[in-house]
């Protein structure tokens, strides 16, 4: 705080601008599910700096995520913005969403962004042949994939997957299963 005592007066204001802090999103979360997050701006000292105009602009790890819009802080804000349910992330991995003001900048880093469920028109259903140039001759294998995706395309895993086969085909037992990917499981 800067401290101006003049007779009969003391004016107690805080420092300037030192630092910006960025929080509240959920950690872990899932693609395309809505999230909260507060920034805080802060002076020199540490201390919530209450007089704070400046304008604060997003970005994120996520090229994809949705973003609040460009905030401009007022006087009835005193230095704190929750932006509620603005922040939503669309691609699974470890992510960070940052907040600026011209050179200062602060990230909440490290959120967890998991695959949504999968999608529900099953448009998010992938099945590729891999191996398919056979003879029918009891001992050769055709292999297929099935890969599982969210609205956002992100590999869906922890789901279960049902094959079945006409005609006198078969389909092996577990040994013919192999987990390639999170939401992608081959069988032979």
């Amino acid at each position: 705080y800067d401290i101006t005592i003049e007779p009969g007066t003391l004016t107690i204001t805080p420092a300037a601008l030192g630092s910006l802090l960025v929080e509240e999103i959920d950690d872990p979360t899932t693609a395309g599910v809505t999230n909260t997050v507060r920034v805080t701006a802060l002076d020199t000292e540490g201390n919530v700096k209450t007089d704070y105009t400046g304008t604060i602009t997003f970005s994120s790890s996520d090229s994809e995520a949705d973003l609040p819009e460009n905030y401009t802080f007022v006087a009835g804000d005193e230095g704190v913005r929750t932006f509620t349910d603005e922040v939503i992330f669309k691609t699974a991995g470890t992510h960070w969403v940052q907040a600026e003001d011209g050179a200062i900048s602060a990230r909440q880093e490290n959120i967890d962004v998991v695959a949504g469920p999968v999608a529900a028109d099953n448009a998010g259903t992938l099945l590729e042949v891999i191996n398919n140039n056979v003879i029918a001759n009891g001992t050769d294998q055709a292999e297929v994939r099935a890969t599982l995706l969210d609205e956002f395309d992100n590999p869906v895993s922890d789901v279960t997957i049902t094959f079945a086969v006409t005609g006198n085909a078969s389909i092996e037992t577990a040994t013919g299963v192999m987990v390639n990917v999170p939401g992608s499981i081959v069988i032979s």
